[in-house]
């Protein structure tokens, strides 16, 4: 299980207490206080078969003294991510709160109302510069950096507000596909109905109990709307939160949603409701009655419906290049050359208690002979430990110098990995250039590291960078785990030995990493990636054994595969792909049946039309040209209209959210094909039934 650290009043600010039990207090946050540990209700339900009397029980966390159960958190709580289990703050090993070097702590704030992030910014801007007067040690360029909490745990607010409104926007593409639908069944109901409401109107109905009654019978199809709609989403739902990870986000339906899905069902079905109500209502009596229950539509109202499936296509059009291009972002993620050996490979973290490993050299020869004993484990392959495992974020360190000479102004801070010698063999193929970390390396007088291929690119140049020369700082402005020793982190000036491949921490475009030595830092936290066969629940029952075996209290955290860890990492992207693809085939689905409603609708009005022609000698294939001739300007001009939108939006997608080619021509025409598929699909079959009516028969339908 994974656990945090927090302060007595998290839990507080965050508002949220305990099902069970208490919240902590002052006391249980002051050094020297007994041990205490609130528990979520995964461990409460699947360790203690959410029993009451969990509450006194005693937990031990990472072999630290033994805490006391208080309280039990809400199911689905997990703050942050999959976090089960919380302590004091005081119990943190390593005095953190005395530190000023230590940048793991997150500051949570709650604003009273009418005061923003602006104005905590520029309170905390003198703050910040007066400790770089008076510490400069530590704090010199330390600027806070001040978000929601929501943007902080949801990727930023560019990743956050670009998927939270891309999906708005193609959940109103397919809104107003709907109600265009929806616009063009009613009107071409109203010219149905002429005859009856002419009588209506002939026999005393006012204008107003006319337009009244149909937007009831309006309202009517929104109340069935809603119904399916909540079934819908509530399967939707399931399905998608089952299949797809994603990070920090709760799903679910509550009160809010069903009063908006019922608040959108009553208004796109009233103003698009309203429209054919009006006209049917404003036509005179006499025309009406001489229509003689004729399906008539005035040219005004072929106009609209055909503007209407125009714009019906062209946001299927848009949906359908969103769909593409998140599909195929997902997908050139998933096919990315990773260099990185997922199959057989398994990782958990490993928290050495500080009572325990005080010093770097206990912390190496716990690790040293984990290892040992583990490869001496039939099927056993290769084990090796690193502090950011690949798909995971990693530390950061400020590169200052490059072979004695400034990097740049101000100094990039650069992605740092510590890792054993034997992570080059475990996790990655090889290096491309150099060789591995010894067991020597990290030592004094053996200063080393090793960067990828993305950072001798921009950092490095022409020429070997083999022998070359790096000065890193702990970062002033980012937080760092890799030290748990007093005071501040010292600048080391490392030897570059090996260039290995563009390892990905995260998805997207290779970032400059830096590999330092186990030994050089020896972190208290660390993960550990077995490789053997027999399966992974063999590779995990053995590091649990090899571990209790040399310490008993220590506990082994979340287990996950590499290939886990890579799926876990592309969630966003998958669960982007995923919804664009459903979106799009809906709406590809809602145009087509609404273009195959109109063309219906056009074969059974012009029925006496079609009748004359074939008595005259019209062939068949004429006859169905009449209409399939429409679905082409249909076609056309959704293409007209929608492929400019599609390339706007597209861009747009470009810039925040995926990383394919926005005017990738095979991608177009392959949507102009579908598109095309599907209109003809939807104009063929009414076309042909005009084609089999007998002249005779028809002549005398009304």
């Amino acid at each position: 299980f994974d656990g945090l650290y927090v302060s007595a009043d998290t839990f507080t600010v965050l508002r949220v207490t305990p099902v069970l039990g208490r919240d902590f207090s002052a006391a249980d946050d002051r050094p020297g206080a007994e041990a205490v540990a609130i528990i979520g209700s995964n461990i409460w339900k699947s360790r203690y078969a959410a029993g009451r009397d969990v509450l006194g029980r005693k937990v031990s966390v990472n072999g630290a003294t033994p805490a006391t159960i208080i309280g039990v958190m809400p199911d689905g709580f997990h703050f942050v991510d999959t976090t089960d289990v919380w302590l004091p703050l005081a119990q943190m090993p390593g005095s953190t709160r005395q530190r000023r070097d230590a940048r793991g702590l997150l500051m949570i704030g709650r604003l009273p109302d009418g005061i923003g992030l602006d104005r905590v910014r520029a309170g905390l801007a003198p703050i910040a510069a007066n400790l770089a007067v008076t510490h400069p040690e530590t704090n010199k360029d330390v600027r806070p950096l001040v978000n929601t909490l929501y943007e902080a745990y949801n990727g930023g607010v560019l990743l956050t507000d670009s998927i939270t409104l891309t999906q708005l926007l193609a959940a109103a593409f397919v809104l107003l596909i709907a109600s265009a639908n929806l616009a063009n069944l009613l009107l071409a109901r109203a010219a149905y109905r002429s005859r009856e409401i002419a009588i209506r109107a002939a026999i005393g109905a006012t204008r107003w109990r006319i337009v009244r009654q149909l937007l009831i019978e309006s309202l009517l199809l929104a109340l069935v709307a809603w119904v399916l709609a909540v079934g819908g989403s509530w399967l939707a739902l399931k399905l998608s939160t089952s299949q797809v990870y994603l990070p920090y986000w709760r799903l679910k339906m509550d009160v809010r949603l069903l009063g908006m899905l019922a608040a959108v069902a009553l208004l796109t079905t009233g103003l698009f409701g309203l429209a054919p109500a009006l006209y049917a209502s404003r036509r005179g009596t006499a025309d009406g009655l001489k229509e003689g229950g004729r399906m008539s539509a005035t040219p005004k109202t072929r106009r609209w419906t055909h503007a209407l499936l125009v714009g019906q296509f062209a946001l299927t059009l848009a949906l359908l290049h969103g769909a593409a291009l998140t599909a195929k972002t997902f997908y050139k993620f998933y096919g990315l050359d990773l260099n990185v050996q997922t199959s057989d490979a398994v990782t958990t973290f490993i928290r050495l208690p500080a009572q325990k490993y005080a010093t770097p050299e206990q912390r190496v020869a716990f690790h040293t002979q984990l290892r040992d004993r583990l490869l001496a484990v039939p099927g056993m392959t290769a084990s090796t430990i690193a502090s950011a495992p690949p798909f995971t974020s990693a530390g950061r360190r400020r590169l200052t110098a490059v072979d004695g000479r400034p990097a740049s102004d101000p100094p990039p801070d650069v992605m740092t990995v510590v890792v054993e010698p034997a992570y080059f063999h475990t996790v990655v193929r090889g290096l491309v250039l150099g060789e591995s970390f010894s067991e020597l390396h990290g030592t004094p007088g053996h200063e080393a590291a090793i960067v990828n291929q993305r950072f001798a690119e921009v950092y490095l140049g022409a020429g070997s960078p083999i022998g070359r020369h790096l000065e890193l700082r702990p970062p002033t402005a980012q937080r760092t785990y890799l030290r748990e020793a007093e005071g501040p982190t010292p600048p080391v000036r490392v030897t570059i030995v090996g260039v290995s491949p563009d390892i990905r921490q995260s998805l997207g475009d290779a970032v400059p990493i830096v590999y330092l030595p186990y030994r050089a830092e020896a972190p208290a936290g660390v993960t550990l990636i077995v490789r053997g066969s027999g399966g992974s629940a063999h590779v995990v029952s053995a590091a649990r054994e090899a571990a209790n075996a040399i310490d008993p209290d220590l506990a082994l955290g979340v287990v996950r595969t590499l290939d886990e860890l890579r799926d876990r990492s592309m969630g966003v992207s998958a669960g982007m792909a995923s919804q664009f693809a459903k979106i799009g085939g809906l709406a590809l689905v809602l145009a087509g049946v609404g273009l195959y409603s109109a063309i219906a609708y056009a074969v059974r009005r012009r029925t006496q039309e079609i009748a004359i022609r074939m008595a005259l000698g019209a062939q068949a294939t004429h006859v169905r040209w009449l209409f399939l001739k429409t679905s082409a300007w249909v076609v056309l001009g959704g293409l007209a209209v929608g492929l400019p939108a599609s390339l706007a939006l597209g861009r747009q997608l470009q810039i925040n959210v995926v990383l394919a080619d926005s005017r990738d021509p095979v991608m177009l025409i392959a949507m102009v094909a579908v598109l095309a598929i599907v209109a003809l699909v939807a104009s063929i079959v009414p076309a042909r039934r005009a084609t089999r009516l007998e002249p005779t028969t028809a002549l005398r339908i009304e």
